[in-house]
């Protein structure tokens, strides 16, 4: 006795009562339609829309086996195993679905681009596009994630670090590491990952609640710490002799030593963050003992980590929650804000990259490591509710106020899964600190955590 009909076309009825129908949808183009419900001459509607499987686009649209990548589209079922997805012909696991979104892990293919096939309820739909190509690959090579509270020589897993805050790398192929708490000293790491001590505060009372924080090594391959805790520069000779290296007429008690870059002419930067909330600090150009420069930094706040571009023509400092990445260029003594909004980022939904050749439309936070690569990418580590591995690259003719950042490894304001290895945004990292090249410029080391630390390998391919 009831006949039902969607946008005109009659629909199977196989259960009714009283108030509700059971009805087969009739086939039916896409889009929105009327239900009609008469019975006895009387007639009712609701609105019902009909969907098709489809497959619309993908993000990101290229990467290497293991990216999570979002599916957008319709049709799809909300009980993940209910919809299955290939790209190539092999199978991409579901991680989580919606009628219109499915997030799955790509799996490993041959280099190319491939589209998406998904499959629901019998019916298949193809769509987006997927290019396979290189990405940022994160892999732990000394140290473990927990252990003992404090430093204990080895190699690989069987080595445990604590606080360790800078990383750079001798001619020989070998890291040279500072560590900032309990042991305050200078440790090694060999370039097959054995953890060695080379000298610490139970050695050399210079070291003594030093704090030794970042670090440059000079053309004679002496190492030059910023003290932090001391408000010394000290300088460790490839001969394994420390010593303060006193800079005549400059004040560093209180002013924390928190950096140090060097110039091919062995000219030295040392970043003095300043001893108030809105800061009083300065990064100094010294030789021979002597001031040569001072580039102010007063009423900036605080920065905690300083890079010389590649070709040595400018400095960048980095926020300590300031928001904001400066830029002294050498030659003119022009100090301008280059990336960063002003405002820290605080939670996921307001870190973000920006616009692609706007850097000032991009979030940071606090950065407590950075390196520049010959073509003047800057990398750099943005402490985020665990952390980000970000490229700041410039734009045409090297400006960098054209720039773009982008995140290559990590995910900000992620901590359930702690410290993961993966690719790219897979990853995650603990609390990113100093990072360094290996010699081919295509790999980086970075120091992750704090209490307890590892090294961690960044590479591309």
């Amino acid at each position: 006795d009831n006949i039902v009909t969607f946008g005109g076309t009659e629909a199977e009825v196989v259960k009714a009562t009283a108030n509700s129908l059971e009805v087969i949808v009739p086939e039916h183009g896409r889009g929105n339609v009327e239900v009609k419900v008469t019975m006895d001459g009387q007639t009712s509607s609701v609105p019902f829309r009909y969907v098709e499987l489809l497959v619309t686009s993908n993000q990101p649209v290229s990467g290497a086996e293991g990216v999570e990548v979002t599916i957008s589209g319709e049709g799809f079922s909300e009980v993940p195993a209910e919809n299955e997805v290939t790209i190539n012909g092999v199978v991409a696991p579901v991680i989580s679905s919606s009628l219109e979104e499915l997030v799955v892990t790509v799996p490993d293919n041959p280099e190319g681009t491939y589209s998406f096939a998904v499959t629901v309820g019998g019916r298949t739909a193809s769509g987006g596009e997927f290019t396979y190509s290189g990405c940022w690959r994160v892999e732990t090579v000394l140290g473990v994630p927990s252990g003992v509270t404090g430093n204990v020589e080895g190699t690989g897993s069987d080595a445990r670090m604590w606080y360790g805050q800078e990383i750079v790398r001798r001619s020989d192929g070998n890291y040279l590491m500072t560590f900032r708490n309990k042991d305050h000293g200078i440790y090694m790491m060999t370039s097959d990952y054995m953890f060695t001590k080379l000298v610490n505060q139970t050695d050399n009372a210079m070291l003594t609640g030093a704090y030794p924080w970042g670090c440059a090594l000079d053309s004679e391959e002496t190492l030059y710490i910023a003290a932090k805790g001391t408000g010394k520069l000290l300088a460790y000779t490839s001969g394994g002799v420390l010593s303060e290296y006193a800079v005549e007429n400059l004040v560093t008690t209180g002013m924390n030593p928190m950096d140090v870059a060097i110039d091919s002419d062995d000219n030295i930067y040392l970043l003095l963050r300043g001893n108030s909330g809105t800061g009083n600090g300065s990064v100094v150009k010294i030789r021979d003992g002597a001031v040569l420069d001072r580039y102010d930094l007063t009423g900036m706040k605080l920065f905690d980590t300083m890079l010389l571009s590649h070709d040595g023509s400018k400095v960048f400092v980095f926020s300590n929650g300031n928001g904001y990445i400066r830029m002294i260029d050498l030659t003119t003594g022009e100090n301008t804000v280059v990336a960063g909004t002003g405002t820290a980022h605080s939670n996921a939904d307001n870190y973000t990259d920006g616009e692609a050749g706007n850097p000032l439309t991009a979030t940071v936070r606090q950065v407590e490591g950075a390196i520049c690569a010959e073509d003047g990418t800057v990398y750099f580590c943005d402490i985020a509710g665990g952390g980000t591995l970000r490229e700041f690259r410039p734009g045409p003719d090297g400006n960098y106020a054209a720039g773009t950042i982008t995140t290559i490894a990590g995910k900000a304001y992620d901590t359930s899964k702690g410290h993961q290895d993966g690719l790219s945004t897979v990853a995650r990292f603990v609390y990113p600190n100093g990072i360094c090249f290996a010699e081919n410029e295509k790999t980086i080391y970075m120091i992750d955590g704090t209490a307890n630390v590892t090294i961690r390998k960044i590479y591309y391919r």
